[in-house]
């Protein structure tokens, strides 16, 4: 088979790499042999590990940093990789490699020292390749190219599963011209394992698998059959034994993945234009002006002559195959994606320098134009990290150090982005590793408040929390302040007791920082952690108008299981927009977890609540009075009552400084006479309020039943604990509404007069049997206006035993027995259907019960006997 360039000599008398004879000879000439990629490899490493705290660090450098760590220094069992643009996840590849130097060292720096020493290894390998099979004064240009070009440098160091794929993708190449030209089997048995771990590295590699193909069908075309398919086989299945891990992990969360939106992300390829105009981009990158095209052109050039004999043409798919596939079947691609084949793509320009080379009239040209790029290259490394406006590692290295040293506990505060999010839950994971309490608070969810408060860090773009906006800049991209204890931010509208749930949290009440008004209204939820909860539950709170009217909704995710301290207070931020200029303001609150479980509100006995918590959070632009410089009465509601019905009030008081408890002096009184009709005295109890709170009472004033239909006025004044009346009284009117009641005595077929105790006589009876259907009609007087409400109850005995009922208060509950007046007649109607009993004799008879304890008010009185036939 003739091949594309001329074979370089080969010593097979030295010793074998991998099974396959390598370059040697006397220590003279293998130095003058290898000064020049010893020098390129120097100049490589010291391009890559120069300032390796300087450039962006983004997310997934940050998420695989995390990953390593946990393997590496809690021996965490890590099935997956950094996330996938379209909703799955990577191999755990590169999280294993780089627990590697993060077993000893914490540094992230370090890590990125591994990246560029793989990467370093990387070009090592292809020159091995370019020199054992291509041409050794091409494959050095090449070499020293990749060497200096500044987008190679500056990403060759990132913590990235891509960067890492560089090595293995070049001992691909290796381990397939040594194990099909050279027949070395332990190569072909590594060949598709380099395949697989560079594929878990990034799964687009895998589209360079043709080349393996290409390798086997020469070997075999060319006789070199021995032993080929078995090696080939069984380097299969270690290459399928290295996914099982990844496969396990994969199934476990495949059921999380939105694969919907994944495949629309996956199939979303900008065309043959973008990939070619972002490549030169790329390529020509550091290029002096005027000669930006060359590494395009000669990328060009190694193209075109490789893709005429059979070792170049594997180099052309290892370049090529991946945005061929990716444009032909619409999968989403950029430049990061095939990184790690890129350095193949400097040993095609490589080929096309070798053949500049052999032109000794061209020679010259070559040299000069690798020159001119290489002196070029450098001085744009040179002045590469000092011009980019970035973030860099050790600018949030060196501010994460300035927290910590205040020796208090570090909140990092960032917003939900992916980059900002990861960055900081690195460094907060390194300092937990160090024994040091440092947490993230991402975005809007619960922020936790140390009680001997704590450092804030935050870069000064960043503006989620006003609340928590100063401190001093460092290290020119982040803000340093401290946040005060806990105690600082307690409830200026607390609750009127801490309302406790089921979870383990425990509300306080709210911090605002100004007054609500109109339009936008920041509030803050406090509460407690009384237990770690083994659920993270989310917040939701519901700004509501007095007539129960949903005005505006936040919901907050919750505190994260591991940052919760039992004791610790904890804010929420709530933002709440629409909100009316006027009028009283409630918020319902409660705790819900993502799978919808509650945290359900307790009552005063520990049992479960109904309903949510609810609480005032604003009154009245101006209270309806002040009682004195503690109390103020902030609204306050009367019903309009129907004779008979209690007075109700309905009160919100706003206890402005501590008070012990209080007694309020009602009164009512008839406004025509002036006569006070009705006087009590109710409880208030102030002392148990929380200063600032919003308490919302109802005062039920039972009223004399018999009062006449007209206007009266109701006042209230603080007797206080002596009972000692001051001046000060609120006073209103109410009209009480005339009741249709009867006071004669109504036409009934059987008279009794029997009494129940002393408050209601069973004046008399009507009773139907037609068929089955008892019609019983009951006729009361009240003797007297009563304090309890009764239920009657109507039966239907067969020697003794009940065999049918009903009990009801009367008049289907609209006037209950509290309400009757005086000497008023009330009639009851009653229908029994008795179809289901037997026919025979039956006693019907009727009495009342106490509707709160159940006992009879008297003995049952009996009305007749019927026969049901």
């Amino acid at each position: 088979m003739s091949m594309l360039i001329a074979d370089s000599p080969i010593n097979v008398e030295t010793q074998t790499l991998l099974g396959a004879p390598v370059l040697g000879g006397a220590r003279r000439a293998f130095i003058n042999r290898h000064i020049w990629i010893a020098l390129i490899l120097v100049l490589a490493a010291f391009s890559r590990l120069t300032d390796l705290g300087a450039g962006y660090f983004d997310g997934d450098d940050a998420f695989i940093s995390i990953r390593a760590l946990q393997v590496a220094r809690e021996h965490a069992l890590v099935l997956v990789g950094p996330p996938m643009a379209v909703g799955l996840w990577h191999s755990p590849v590169s999280v294993y490699l780089y627990a590697i130097p993060y077993s000893l060292s914490l540094d992230p720096r370090a890590a990125r020292a591994f990246t560029a020493l793989l990467n370093v290894a990387a070009i090592a390998v292809l020159y091995i390749v370019g020199v054992k099979y291509f041409n050794r004064a091409g494959t050095l240009a090449g070499a020293l190219l990749l060497a200096v070009h500044p987008y190679m440098v500056a990403s060759s160091r990132d913590i990235n599963n891509a960067q890492l794929g560089a090595l293995f993708v070049a001992l691909y190449l290796l381990t397939g011209f040594m194990g099909c030209v050279d027949g070395a089997r332990v190569a072909r048995w590594l060949h598709l394992l380099m395949l697989s771990l560079a594929g878990q590295c990034h799964p687009h590699t895998f589209a360079i698998a043709p080349l393996s193909l290409i390798l086997v069908a020469d070997a075999w075309i060319s006789g070199r059959r021995r032993f080929l398919l078995v090696d080939f086989v069984g380097g299969g299945l270690l290459a399928l034994a290295s996914f099982v891990p990844y496969g396990i992990g994969l199934l476990q969360l495949l059921p999380t993945a939105n694969l919907p939106a994944a495949a629309v992300t996956a199939f979303s390829n900008k065309g043959v234009m973008f990939l070619a105009d972002m490549l030169y981009w790329r390529l020509s990158e550091g290029a002096p002006q005027g000669l930006t095209l060359v590494l395009p052109l000669l990328l060009l050039g190694g193209i075109a002559i490789c893709a005429v004999r059979v070792r170049g043409l594997v180099l052309l798919v290892a370049v090529c195959s991946m945005p061929l596939i990716a444009t032909i079947f619409n999968i989403h691609l950029v430049i990061d994606y095939f990184w790690n084949t890129l350095p193949v793509a400097f040993m095609l320009m490589g080929i096309s320098l070798g053949v500049v080379f052999q032109q000794r009239w061209l020679r010259w040209v070559g040299f000069g134009l690798v020159g001119a790029i290489t002196v070029s290259n450098l001085h744009y490394l040179v002045r590469l990290d000092r011009r980019v406006d970035v973030i860099s590692l050790e600018q949030q290295l060196a501010a994460t150090d300035l927290a910590l040293a205040t020796n208090k506990p570090v909140l990092v505060l960032s917003d939900g982005n992916y980059d900002n999010l990861m960055r900081w839950e690195l460094h907060n994971l390194l300092a937990n590793i160090r024994g040091r309490d440092a947490r993230v608070v991402a975005g809007s969810r619960s922020m936790p408040l140390p009680g001997a408060g704590a450092t804030l860090l935050s870069s000064t773009d960043f503006g989620l929390r006003p609340l928590f906006s100063d401190g001093e800049v460092v290290s020119q991209n982040f803000r340093l302040g401290p946040m005060a204890a806990a105690a600082q931010f307690a409830p200026n509208i607390p609750l009127r007791a801490p309302q406790h749930f089921d979870g383990g949290q425990t509300v306080l009440g709210f911090f605002a920082p100004a007054p609500v008004t109109g339009g936008t209204a920041a509030l803050n939820l406090i509460w407690r952690v009384d237990q770690v909860s083994p659920v993270e539950f989310g917040v939701f709170a519901q700004l509501v108008d007095e007539r129960g009217t949903k005005l505006s909704q936040v919901d907050q995710a919750g505190l994260p299981i591991a940052q919760q301290r039992a004791g610790e207070w904890v804010l929420n931020q709530l933002e709440f927009t629409d909100v009316p200029s006027a009028g009283p303001l409630f918020i319902r609150f409660g705790f819900i977890a993502a799978d919808g479980q509650r945290s359900n509100r307790l009552n005063s006995e520990g049992g479960i609540a109904e309903g949510d918590a609810f609480a005032q959070v604003r009154g009245l632009a101006q209270p309806v009075m002040e009682f004195n410089d503690a109390l103020t009465l902030e609204d306050i509601r009367l019903n309009t009552p129907t004779q008979g019905e209690p007075l109700l009030v309905d009160a919100t008081w706003r206890l402005k400084q501590a008070l012990g408890n209080q007694a309020l002096r009602w009164r009512v009184i008839d406004k025509q006479s002036g006569r006070a009709v009705y006087e009590t005295a109710t409880g208030l109890a102030a002392g148990e309020w929380a200063v600032g709170s919003f308490v919302s009472e109802q005062y039920v004033l039972r009223v004399p039943t018999d009062l006449r239909a007209g206007a009266y006025v109701v006042a209230a004044q603080l007797a206080g604990d002596a009972g000692a009346v001051p001046a000060v009284e609120w006073a209103d009117e109410v009209d009480i509404v005339a009741r249709n009641r009867e006071f004669l005595r109504p036409g009934m077929a059987h008279e009794l007069q029997k009494w129940f105790g002393n408050e209601i006589e069973l004046a008399g009876y009507d009773l139907q049997l037609a068929g089955r259907k008892l019609s019983v009609t009951l006729h009361w007087q009240a003797l007297r206006q009563l304090e309890h409400s009764y239920k009657y109850f109507v039966h239907v005995l067969r020697n003794g035993e009940l065999a049918a009922q009903w009990d009801a208060i009367p008049q289907d509950a609209e006037y209950p027995t509290l309400w009757w007046a005086q000497q008023e007649f009330i009639s009851q109607a009653v229908q029994l259907d008795l179809a289901a009993l037997a026919g025979g004799e039956y006693t019907v008879s009727t009495g009342f019960y106490d509707v709160t304890t159940g006992q009879r008010l008297a003995a049952p009185v009996t009305l007749q006997e019927i026969q049901l036939p």
